[in-house]
């Protein structure tokens, strides 16, 4: 997104925005930012002081702040894009920041992670290698949790759970994958939680609605 500040003779500050859609995106926080600039006079001002502040606002990721002669701004902002909520406070980026802000509001399906003990980078590039692990299978991660003692769990975009525990979790991960090629598509649409903390297996738990259909399709076949 660029803005351009034009600085009129009587006093008057118009600004542009080169993508109209993302109107929203100056609100409060970036409109205090360059409350300076316009009170100050561009003739004075300091552009590496204007492109630092604006980048401590929450959903900047980057900023480029030029004159352009004779009273003309042109602000080249660098949005965080947002790859994931982080917990409750706000989204995960994909420069691995943490950003709490209003304009994203919307994307409220992304996957959601919520970690006590590694750096956020460190649960993206985790929650991106199970997800890409579970690909094959044609789900697809919606949450990925770290509990206060460090054990990891994920739910699958079908609901199910996943407890992988505290290490191992790629071979972990694998083993729950080759356990998936036994279990029929029926099968998945009803498990609740495979646990895959045991050193040379998994356990599966199954819906009672599954016990109940197979229950029904058993006395339908009596003669």
């Amino acid at each position: 997104m660029t803005l351009v500040l034009s600085s009129l003779e009587n006093g008057v500050c118009t600004l542009t925005l080169n993508r109209p859609e993302k109107m929203n995106a100056y609100n409060v926080a970036l409109h205090n930012a360059l409350e300076g600039a316009i009170d100050t006079g561009l003739l004075t001002l300091d552009l590496k002081a204007l492109s630092a502040k604006i980048e401590g606002v929450d959903w900047v990721y980057d900023a480029e702040v030029k004159k352009i002669w004779p009273q003309r701004l042109v602000i080249r902002i660098e949005e965080e894009q947002p790859v994931a909520r982080w917990g409750d406070v706000g989204y995960l980026a994909a420069s691995g920041d943490i950003v709490e802000s209003e304009m994203f509001e919307d994307l409220k399906n992304l996957p959601r992670l919520e970690v006590n003990q590694v750096k956020p980078i460190e649960a993206l590039e985790l929650f991106y290698g199970l997800n890409a692990a579970m690909a094959t299978t044609g789900e697809i991660l919606t949450e990925l949790k770290q509990s206060e003692f460090g054990s990891w769990s994920m739910v699958l975009g079908n609901g199910s759970e996943i407890l992988l525990g505290r290490e191992e979790l790629i071979v972990r991960i694998q083993r729950v994958m080759s356990a998936w090629e036994k279990i029929t598509p029926e099968q998945i649409d009803h498990i609740e939680t495979i646990d895959a903390r045991y050193p040379n297996g998994i356990a599966v738990r199954y819906s009672e609605n599954l016990a109940r259909e197979y229950k029904q399709i058993n006395e339908g076949g009596k003669t």
